[in-house]
């Protein structure tokens, strides 16, 4: 399973994106997504969600077990 500054990372260069544009979108600083890439520090969920968006990735929340 990913963790969530493999993803960030990962889709924002195969995007294309630099962490002040991704920063810009999410209201954060540059600094702050460098924290979050590296794993030293993570959003809170809202900020999550942001970044997500910005980068246009969607969750699924759950499981298919039954």
């Amino acid at each position: 399973m990913l963790n969530f500054s493999k993803i960030v990372k990962e889709e924002r260069e195969k995007q294309g994106m630099t962490k002040r544009e991704l920063a810009r979108r999410t209201g954060c600083t540059d600094r702050t997504i460098s924290y979050w890439e590296t794993g030293e520090k993570s959003p809170n969920i809202f900020l999550a969600d942001k970044a997500l968006k910005a980068l246009e990735i969607s969750l699924k929340i759950g499981s298919d077990k039954k």
